[in-house]
């Protein structure tokens, strides 16, 4: 108490002098209209600044959870939309696979691809079709694209397949522009690329010559695309030459295949096994 006291009698004068300002401003703002105009003037300009001021905060703040919010819809949209497009791209590939059935004299089977390898030295495909749904070894597999394979074995409801991706499968093939036939098989480096052998020296080649099935192997019709020559470039292989070939099918992305039953008759495997035994 004494203390404050103490500070009353201090600062008396600065006190007193507050008192009157306070006061002579009250007696001029209150009796005087345009003292009263310019303070309410000025008073609804510095209120209108701190209102301003205040609603650009909380509206920025506001403005940030919207966007984080917009952030993550966009996300969740383009999420939605890459689902969409697989979709739409699987309906179209199965779609281009049945048109090519039903244009095909062979019977064929449409089975969706429930595991493939592409990293391995010999590489397989996992059907989700077998032997109830017809499916049997020696049959041909081919996506949209182009050839990815050939049956191996089958159990009532699976199949594996030897991808093309795998150097035990060699499939008798040609250029489709000559006419000329050659065996192709994969080198086991780039997923990409195969190799086409047992041409003759004498054959003329160029770059981006379409190779297809030649119709020679008991499991590919004759004319399907197996992949185009990457260049014209020749290595040699004892008499004949070694080419480059860009495999049609993208093995990293296989999702349905046509499985086609394109078997010899059994007269036909019969005389030929007949003859290769007297050699």
């Amino acid at each position: 108490m004494r203390k404050l006291t103490r500070f009353f009698l201090t600062h008396s004068s600065v006190l007193v002098y507050l008192c009157y300002v306070t006061l002579g401003l009250v007696l001029l703002f209150r009796f005087n209209a345009y003292q009263q105009s310019v303070g309410f003037t000025s008073a609804s300009r510095i209120a209108g600044s701190v209102y301003s001021l205040s609603g650009a905060v909380t509206g920025y703040f506001g403005l940030q959870r919207t966007n984080n919010e917009l952030l993550a819809q966009n996300g969740k949209l383009q999420d939605e939309l890459a689902v969409l497009r697989d979709a739409v791209a699987r309906t179209q590939a199965v779609d281009t696979l049945r048109a090519a059935a039903a244009g095909s004299p062979e019977n064929s089977v449409i089975a969706k691809v429930i595991n493939n390898s592409v990293s391995r030295r010999n590489n397989y495909i996992t059907l989700d079709k077998g032997k109830a749904d017809g499916i049997a070894p020696e049959m041909g597999l081919a996506d949209q694209n182009g050839v990815v394979g050939v049956v191996a074995a089958v159990s009532p409801q699976y199949a594996v397949a030897l991808s093309l991706l795998n150097p035990n499968l060699r499939i008798s093939c040609k250029i489709k522009r000559t006419g000329h036939i050659g065996s192709l098989s994969w080198r086991g480096e780039d997923v990409r690329y195969a190799g086409l052998d047992d041409l003759a020296a004498y054959i003329e080649v160029n770059a981006g010559d379409t190779v297809v099935t030649s119709g020679y192997s008991a499991a590919f019709p004759e004319g399907l695309i197996v992949g185009f020559i990457e260049d014209a470039q020749k290595v040699r292989k004892d008499h004949f030459y070694l080419l480059t070939v860009r495999l049609a099918a993208d093995f990293s992305k296989l999702n349905f295949v046509r499985v086609i039953d394109n078997r010899k008759p059994q007269e036909l495997v019969e005389i030929e096994k007949e003859v290769s035994g007297n050699e």
